[in-house]
């Protein structure tokens, strides 16, 4: 669950905690030219033990808590807006590598962008009833591979690809012809673009088995330091680039 800053007295003390930090009670104190939370903070502080004098507005719960509020909501757009950002710049990045596919001709004019795609080592992550989740180690990216089968018209279920079914109590699948699908088993996978309309274009990953993948899934830039350092490499390259 995401942190939220609140002003104390409008929840329970029981919801003073901090999931994240495993601590009972927190408050941000690092450098007040971080965050805005942090200024308020201090400036209560220096109150409280008669260094200066606040606002009157700031004694105030009703004022603090319109504070807190918009300080949460800037929060949640900032992190929205950077999200976005990287997965603008992660669609231009492969995208534009399709395109010197093509411009290079080692591909038909009219290859698909599967057959276009980048071939790259990936760890499973997390094996869902299903579903599989993978990380790609050199571009810092999460991809989450469906593993049902087409939608065939008139039929409700469908079933998990290539005969595997989903092992409950060892989270994993299992198939007679396939290689066995758990956590940290490494795989290949293909990623790339269907091109479009922008708004409907995303990264696809599915998993390269032989003569045919899982149905693909969307895809998310990782949070590990890699990640961060890849996706601002993508942002970089898709810049110049495209």
């Amino acid at each position: 669950q995401e942190a939220l800053y609140f002003a104390s007295g409008t929840v329970t003390e029981a919801e003073f905690r901090h999931y994240g930090l495993a601590s009972k009670i927190y408050t941000h104190f690092t450098s007040p030219i971080r965050r805005y939370p942090d200024v308020l903070v201090h400036r209560m502080l220096a109150h409280a033990i008669g260094v200066e004098t606040i606002h009157p507005d700031l004694r105030e719960v009703v004022a603090v808590t319109a504070l807190t509020d918009n300080s949460n909501h800037r929060h949640r757009n900032a992190a929205f807006a950077g999200q976005a950002s990287v997965k603008l710049n992660t669609i231009a990045f492969f995208a534009n590598k399709q395109r010197q596919k093509r411009k290079e001709g080692t591909f038909p004019a009219n290859a698909t962008a599967r057959e276009l795609a980048e071939k790259e080592r990936a760890i499973i992550t997390r094996v869902n009833p299903k579903s599989v989740q993978v990380l790609i180690p050199r571009y810092g990216i999460e991809g989450h591979v469906e593993m049902l089968e087409a939608k065939v018209p008139g039929k409700r279920d469908r079933e998990l690809i290539h005969g595997y079914k989903f092992i409950e109590k060892e989270r994993c699948m299992q198939s007679p012809t396939r290689p066995l699908l758990r956590a940290f088993e490494e795989l290949d996978v293909l990623i790339f673009v269907e091109e479009g309309n922008l708004a409907d274009m995303q990264v696809t990953v599915e998993i390269a088995f032989e003569g045919s993948g899982g149905s693909g899934g969307d895809v998310e830039m990782g949070s590990g330091k890699r990640g961060r350092e890849e996706s601002v490499k993508i942002a970089k390259q898709s810049k110049r680039k495209v």
